[in-house]
């Protein structure tokens, strides 16, 4: 019953997590914050006047059951601040959110995790940095956490999915609206083997407000964020700002001082952030040692997928250039350029001079 309470409360039009939390200090419980009488809510001094007022409103049209019901019809779970699947660590950032609503193994958000960001238009070196980082961090048992957002957020998530470990998707939608669309395969990877989850409604769009707001969970329930890409004034260092407000450790990969990419990463290095060459670097840094890295049974026991394998029968005689396979395909050049980048970092394909790729 505690759920259908947090819910209305996460719902309340123009009330944070924080008007919550500070209204919870006048009341034993949050059913008897949502069935307080008018006069009390009206005698209360740290709200204002206007959210008093929202509330009222608002809970005499909230049917909590019709909301719980229609999760349930579309697959979708929910967890509230009380719930035993709650990580404390998310508890007591500043803000945390009140509800999430997830998709996958909620149990994930109890192991020790580690995010991964950085830039949407990621270079192929960041890229490739951050897929090794997160197949090497998740082979030695810990968690990746990232948006799902294009560039090196994919790139993390699908690392750690090729070294069969564990991957939480924090999204700035609501957790049943995939974006962007073109990952909507690694979306569903993420809900069979690893956990989305986000605290805004389902069917909430991805508006541009939504991935600052949403950042600070990315760092909440990580140990340390790494930020492999990033702008000068790029989402990414918000991440990294929530995570030094957050006391937790900030770490960056550095990039070639010409690159407005590496801009950002290049300066929370000179901010003091943890530099990083390696997963082994972030392991020793949070505690857990070195340990074996490039487990190659596991990396050859990874299926490929179904448009990977018809990449290596395209490219397994003569150098073939990647305009050939787009047309081959009919797949974008984004979409190609990731798959190829993938192989090539898996060991099955080489690039060659002048945008030629051959199978190995």
């Amino acid at each position: 019953m505690k759920a259908l309470y947090w819910l209305g409360l996460s719902r309340v039009p123009g009330w944070g997590s924080r008007s919550v939390l500070n209204l919870l200090r006048e009341f034993d419980s949050v059913e008897e914050l949502w069935h307080c009488t008018e006069v009390k809510l009206r005698s209360l001094k740290n709200v204002s006047h206007s959210q008093i007022e929202s509330f009222i409103q608002f809970r005499h049209c909230f049917d909590g059951e019709k909301e719980l019901n229609y999760l349930a019809e579309n697959d979708i779970n929910l967890i509230h601040m009380e719930h035993e699947a709650y990580p404390d660590m998310l508890r007591n950032i500043y803000d945390p959110p009140l509800v999430l609503y997830y998709r996958g193994d909620i149990s994930l958000l109890k192991t020790d995790a580690v995010a991964i960001v950085g830039s949407r238009r990621a270079t192929h070196y960041g890229q490739k940095m951050a897929f090794q980082l997160a197949a090497d961090l998740a082979d030695n048992g810990l968690t990746v956490v990232s948006g799902m957002a294009k560039g090196i957020d994919t790139a993390a998530h699908k690392g750690a999915l090729h070294a069969g470990g564990n991957t939480i998707a924090v999204l700035g939608s609501g957790v049943n609206v995939c974006y962007p669309k073109s990952n909507s395969e690694l979306y569903g990877q993420i809900c069979s083997a690893g956990l989305v989850i986000s605290e805004f409604p389902p069917y909430t769009q991805p508006e541009a407000k939504n991935f600052p707001i949403r950042n600070r969970i990315i760092s909440g329930l990580s140990k340390g964020v790494i930020v492999v890409e990033a702008a000068q004034k790029s989402g990414s260092l918000i991440t990294a700002d929530f995570a030094l407000e957050q006391g937790k450790e900030v770490f960056a990969v550095p990039g070639p001082v010409t690159s407005p990419n590496s801009k950002g990463t290049n300066g929370l290095i000179k901010q003091g952030a943890f530099l990083v060459e390696g997963a082994e670097d972030v392991l020793e840094q949070l505690g857990f040692g070195q340990r074996l890295f490039g487990n190659s049974e596991t990396a050859a026991t990874v299926a490929l997928s179904a448009a990977e394998e018809e990449l290596l029968r395209l490219t397994s005689g003569a150098p073939v250039h990647i305009d050939e396979l787009v047309r081959e395909t009919g797949y974008s050049v984004e979409r190609i350029s990731s798959m190829l980048m993938f192989l090539e970092i898996k060991g099955l394909i080489k690039k060659l001079p002048g945008s030629f790729y051959q199978a190995l």
